[in-house]
C-alpha cells in the first residue's frame, strides 16, 4: 500500500495473522468486491479531500489490533447488508423481454384474423367465419395469459429494483466505515507481509534451535511436563 503521509509501522510478529485472522481479512475484501464497493474516491472532498488524506495518515500507525477490531466489526455490520440477486433480477428481466415479444406477436395476428373477418363480411362463408372465429378467441385467450404474466414479471421486476435501490442506500448510509475497513485490510495484508519478510530474513533464534535445545520460544515452559507412570 502506498502511503505517502503517514509512517509504516515497524514489522512484529504480532503482524502474522492467525487462519482465522486472516479469513476474516480475506471474507471483507471479497464481500466488498461489488460493483458498489467502496473507495476512497467516494469519501466526500474525493480521493484527494480531507477524509481520504487522514485515512492514509493515520492507518500505518494505527495498532495492529485496532487494525482488526475495525475488519471484525465490519464484518458483522456486512451481515446486515440488504441481499440482490443479480442473476435473479437478469432472468426476470430476460422472461419479461420474451413476453413483451411473444405478445406483439399475438397483437399481430389478432389483427391479421381481424382483418380477414372484415373481408369475409356478415355473408362470406359460414365454415370459414366460424374457423376465424375460434382462432381470433385462442389468440385473444393467449394474449390475456401472456398480458397476466407480464403484470406478474413487472412486480417481481420492480421487487428486484427496490432492493437494489435498499442496497445503494444502505452503501451510502455506511460508506465511510466501509472505506476504513477496506483500507485497515489491506494495511492488516501488508503488515503481514512484512513481518514474514523479515522472519525470513531473521528468523527468531527459537526457529533455529534444535528440538529440546537452545533459546525456547517466548512464553514456553523451561521444562516439558513429566509424563505420569502407566500402572497395568
Amino acid at each position: 500500500m502506498t502511503n505517502p503521509t503517514g509512517p509504516a509501522a515497524p514489522p512484529c510478529l504480532g503482524d502474522i495473522a492467525s487462519s482465522t485472522q486472516l479469513a476474516e481479512v480475506t471474507w471483507l475484501l471479497e464481500a466488498l468486491r461489488h460493483p458498489l464497493g467502496p473507495s476512497l474516491r467516494d469519501l466526500p472532498g474525493g480521493e484527494h479531500g480531507p477524509a481520504a488524506q487522514q485515512l492514509r495518515r493515520q492507518t500505518p500507525s494505527m495498532p495492529t489490533g485496532a487494525l482488526r477490531a475495525s475488519v471484525h466489526q465490519t464484518l458483522q455490520l456486512l451481515d446486515r447488508r440488504p441481499t440482490v440477486d443479480p442473476q435473479a433480477w437478469a432472468a426476470t428481466r430476460r422472461r419479461l423481454d420474451t413476453l413483451m415479444s411473444q405478445r406483439a406477436v399475438e397483437d399481430d395476428w389478432i389483427a391479421l384474423l381481424e382483418a380477414r373477418r372484415r373481408r369475409l363480411g356478415p355473408f362470406g362463408d359460414s365454415e370459414a367465419s366460424k374457423a376465424l372465429d375460434v382462432d381470433f378467441q385462442i389468440r385473444k385467450q393467449h394474449r390475456r395469459w401472456l398480458i397476466d404474466r407480464e403484470r406478474h414479471a413487472e412486480r417481481v421486476l420492480e421487487e428486484h429494483e427496490r432492493r437494489y435501490q435498499a442496497l445503494c442506500d444502505w452503501h451510502l448510509d455506511h460508506l465511510p466505515q466501509l472505506v476504513q475497513a477496506q483500507w485497515h485490510a489491506k494495511e492488516l495484508l501488508d503488515r503481514q507481509e512484512r513481518a514474514l519478510d523479515e522472519v525470513v530474513a531473521s528468523p527468531p533464534p527459537y526457529l533455529l534451535a534444535e528440538p529440546g535445545r537452545g533459546d525456547r520460544r517466548p512464553g514456553s515452559p523451561a521444562h516439558p511436563p513429566a509424563r505420569r507412570a502407566v500402572v497395568p
